[in-house]
C-alpha cells in the first residue's frame, strides 16, 4: 500500500456512542442557533450597515483568537508585527465603513438621500 496509513484508534461507531461527542455536538448546535437569533434580532433593532460588518469582523477576530489560544496556533506565527498591522487594517476598514460617505473635495458635506419609505399596509 503506497500510503500505509495507521488504523484509526477511534471509529465512527465509537464516536457516535461517546457522551463527549454528543455534548460537543449539541453545544455547537445551541451556539449556532443563538448566533442566528442574535443576528436576526440585531438586524431588526440596529442599523444593518453598522451591525452586520461589526458582527462579522468580531466573529473573525474571535475565531482567530480561539485558534491562537485553544489550538496553540500562536506558536507558528513568524511575524507578530504583520498580524498586528493586519488587525489594524481590518479595524480601520470597519471604522471607515461605519462612518459612511466622506466630505466632498470642496468642503461641502455629502448629502445622502433618505431611504424610500415603504408603502403603508391597509387592512
Amino acid at each position: 500500500d503506497p500510503l500505509d496509513l495507521p488504523e484509526p484508534t477511534v471509529h465512527r461507531e465509537h464516536a457516535l456512542s461517546s457522551p463527549l461527542f454528543w455534548v460537543a455536538f449539541l453545544s455547537n448546535v445551541v451556539f449556532l442557533v443563538i448566533m442566528r437569533i442574535g443576528m436576526i434580532f440585531g438586524c431588526a433593532r440596529c442599523d444593518v450597515l453598522l451591525f452586520v460588518p461589526l458582527s462579522q469582523v468580531l466573529n473573525v477576530f474571535l475565531s482567530v483568537a480561539t485558534g491562537m489560544i485553544v489550538l496553540d496556533e500562536g506558536r507558528d506565527i513568524y511575524s507578530w508585527t504583520g498580524l498586528v498591522f493586519s488587525m489594524i487594517s481590518v479595524f480601520s476598514g470597519l471604522l471607515m465603513l461605519i462612518q459612511g460617505p466622506g466630505s466632498a473635495e470642496d468642503g461641502e458635506e455629502t448629502v445622502v438621500p433618505p431611504a424610500p419609505s415603504r408603502p403603508s399596509q391597509r387592512s
